[in-house]
Order: structure tokens, then sequence, then C-alpha cells
């Protein structure tokens, strides 16, 4: 389906319902004729229904039905593309009953005609108008609708993304410095994740869905620093051992701001994820890391990739208590920490996407001149 069309369907969300009823109707009447293929088919089984079942014989033939009777079906049809076409509108979860109900009289009335009359106006087009109408309605009539709310949502989770950077990018921003890690830890966690999932044994964990989720919440893992003060988070000499437990402990900091909000449950995902990321990123998958000393496949797996991925960033970016590392050195670096600081598995798919890490470390970089002292 093309742009124009989408936007078309965006802007008049009944154009399918009023316009694909009309043809459907305009169809059944071309194929009403006196010898098609369909209609006269339908009317000898219900005459032979009605003769067999109620005792009711209907002669056989159009001649014994005035001229007007032809006009019957039609108007009939009419009217169930503007009840159904009206109940869609205003009632949409009462359209089976309303189509069961316009069957139910219509069939009602053709035994009434014959009993009366003694002779059958063919109900063969407004039934089939009610059939095929109410499966269009039901299959495709909530097509640009659905169309809507999905496009609804995709911008209303773009607008929570870049609310949850932005928040994030307040925290980072005390050190101007950072201006571009969360951009690049999204990129490093996006790429890690893709890798791992391709094979191995978190393949099965890491679906498009957690990826997804991944990338979305992990510039949260340092959202706890706004409680850090700005004598600690910017120091640019070695902290002394107070201020190293006050930095530690801003994932607790974090925890507690998630912790304290009234989350819906259908939140609870994102909660759960979000409070994986900041409580244990910082875990060591020998156990020496904060704040709970977890070890191994104890520690959540998004907190191992964001690990790294921070890692990685803090090595080759320039803070304000230390230069860049060279390409080589951070790569050297991270890779010595293989089975004590991640795990043997994450550092295997790090060093075999390192390229990629290194290219989007360039791109999205936070000044000109600290990428003359990352150059290899």
């Amino acid at each position: 389906m093309s742009s124009t069309a989408i936007r078309y369907l965006l802007a008049r969300p009944l154009a399918i319902p009023f316009a694909g009823g009309l043809l459907l109707v305009a169809a059944l009447i071309l194929i009403d004729c006196p010898n098609g293929p369909i209609c006269p088919v339908i009317d000898k089984g219900l005459a032979a229904g009605l003769d067999t079942y109620l005792h009711l014989p209907v002669p056989a033939g159009p001649d014994i039905r005035p001229p007007a009777a032809s006009l019957v079906p039609l108007a009939l049809s009419g009217a169930v593309w503007l009840i159904l076409t009206a109940v869609f509108i205003l009632r949409r979860p009462l359209l089976p009953v309303a189509s069961l109900l316009l069957l139910a009289v219509m069939i009602g009335a053709d035994i009434l005609l014959v009993q009366i009359k003694g002779w059958l106006v063919s109900p063969s087009l407004p039934l089939l108008s009610v059939l095929l109408y109410t499966l269009f309605l039901t299959g495709f009539g909530s097509l640009p609708l659905r169309l809507r709310r999905s496009f609804r949502m995709h911008r209303q989770g773009n607008f929570q993304q870049r609310v949850l950077e932005l928040l994030a990018t307040l925290v980072e921003t005390r050190d101007p410095s950072c201006i571009g890690h969360i951009a690049r830890m999204q990129n490093y966690v996006r790429v890690l994740a893709e890798r791992l999932a391709r094979g191995g044994r978190h393949a099965a964990i890491l679906t498009p869905r957690y990826r997804e989720l991944l990338v979305l919440l992990c510039p949260l893992h340092d959202i706890g620093k706004a409680a850090v003060r700005d004598a600690v988070l910017l120091k640019r000499d070695r902290l002394t051992e107070e201020e190293t437990v006050e930095m530690q402990r801003h994932v607790e900091h974090g925890e507690a701001l998630l912790q304290a909000v009234n989350w819906r449950a259908v939140d609870r995902e994102f909660v759960e994820l979000a409070l994986d990321i900041i409580g244990s990123h910082h875990e060591r998958w020998d156990g020496g890391g904060y704040p709970r000393g977890l070890r191994g496949e104890e520690i959540p797996l998004a907190g191992r990739i964001v690990a790294v991925a921070e890692i990685y960033d803090a090595l080759i970016s320039r803070r304000c208590y230390k230069n860049a590392y060279t390409r080589e050195q951070s790569r050297a670096i991270l890779m010595k920490g293989k089975g004590t600081s991640f795990e043997p598995a994450l550092a295997d798919a790090f060093l075999e996407v390192e390229e990629e890490l290194w290219k989007i470390s360039l791109t999205y970089s936070d000044t000109a001149d600290m990428l003359e002292g990352m150059r290899p």
C-alpha cells in the first residue's frame, strides 16, 4: 500500500466501509439477472425449503409476480447497506446481531408474501448483501481505524523514547563531555544484542521485542546520577572512599526512582527490564561488582549487555577525569575483563562487532578534538 493511500485512509477512516459496501452491493445487483449463476439457485433452494418444511408451495417462474416486485430486492439491498453501515459507525459490536436480525426479517417477509400473495420475491440479493457485507466490514472495515491506531501508537512510542532519552541526557549532560553518550549506548546495545540473537545460548531470550525494549530503556541505566552531587560527579581527581560510595549509590537511587511511581499493570514489562538494567549494569561476572555482588548467571542478561556497552564507551570517550583511550587500548582493556568483569560469550561477541562499535563511536562523538585522541 502506497504512502498516499495510507494517508488517505488515516484521514478518511470510513472510506472503506462506505465505498466498499456500495461496490459490493452494485456487484451483487449485476449478478442478480434472470440468467444469473447464483441467485436463481438460492431462490429455487428457498422455494423447495418452504414447500418441504412449511408446506408453502411457491409457483416457479417470474411471470407470476407483478413487475414492481423486481424492484424490491434492489430496495432491500440498499436498505441493508444503509443499516449495516450505520450500525458499523455507531455501534460496531452490534454488527453480528444486526446482521442476524436482517436475515430473519427478510426471510420472514418472504414467507409472509408467499402466504398472502402466493408468490416469492427473490431474497437472494439482500441475503447475499447481508452476509457478504457483514464479512467485508468484519475483515476490512476496521482497517483504516487499525492503521490510525497503529500510527498513533507508533508516534506515541517515538515520543516516549525521546522523553526517556531527554531525561537520561539531562543527567548525563551535567558533564558536557557526555553529550553523545546516550546515542552511542543505544547503538552499542543494539549491535551487541543483535549479534547475540543470531546464535548461541542467549538467542531464545533476545527476541525482537526484548531487543526493542532493551534499546529503548538502556538510556535509563545511570538515571540515579541525578542524586549525585556535582562535586562528586564532575570531580577531576581520584574519588575518596566516601565519594566512591556516594557515586556507587546512584544505582540504588535509580531503582528507587522507578519504584516510587505507582505503575500500571501494563507497564510492568517496561519497569522490570528497566530495573534489571539500572540495578545490574555495574555487577561483574566474577561477583566483584556492586551493589549486590551478583555472580555469573545471577546477573540479568540486560545488565550484562549494558555493562559491556558502558565500559567500552567509558574507555573510548573522553571524560572530565580522563582522556580517551585509543581504539586498540580500549579493545585490549575490555577483552582483559573476559571471564572476570564480563561474561565470556559477551566479550567474544564484542570482539566480533568491535569494528561496527568503533564506527558508532565516531558517528556520535562528543567533540571533534576528542577524536584525535581516539585515532588508532
